[in-house]
């Protein structure tokens, strides 16, 4: 069977399972282009596994990018009743706090915590 690996400049087949509307395709297919440069997949099978190595990485990086979104503005939010309630806090209580104020009807946190773990399990 003759094998013909895909381009590296070529883009997955769907992107747009990956990259976000508001995300760089550009530095993507950087990105994509660095992993194949590094480990020069010899054939299909081989191209196939670092397509899905550079997505999930793009995904958890992602992930981990939200998290500290969500977070910071809720710690923010949160400083002044962290503040009343509990006097000064070490660094990691008031992540911890303010992790517990997004884990209410929008369970942001539990969301951006089970896709890390998800992603970090492939």
């Amino acid at each position: 069977m003759s094998f013909k690996l895909r381009k590296k400049s070529n883009l997955p087949t769907n992107p747009s399972a990956v990259v976000l509307s508001n995300e760089s395709q550009e530095l993507y297919a950087e990105t994509r282009t660095a992993y194949f440069d590094r480990f020069q997949p010899a054939d299909q099978v081989e191209a196939d596994l670092v397509d899905r190595i550079v997505a999930i990485q793009w995904r958890l990086d992602r992930v981990i990018a939200m998290e500290a979104g969500s977070i910071n503005p809720a710690m923010k939010i949160g400083a002044p009743a962290v503040a009343e309630t509990m006097g000064a806090v070490d660094p990691i209580t008031r992540a911890a706090v303010a992790l517990q104020t997004l884990e209410g009807p929008e369970g942001i946190a539990g969301a951006l915590l089970r896709a890390e773990a998800s992603l970090a399990t492939r």
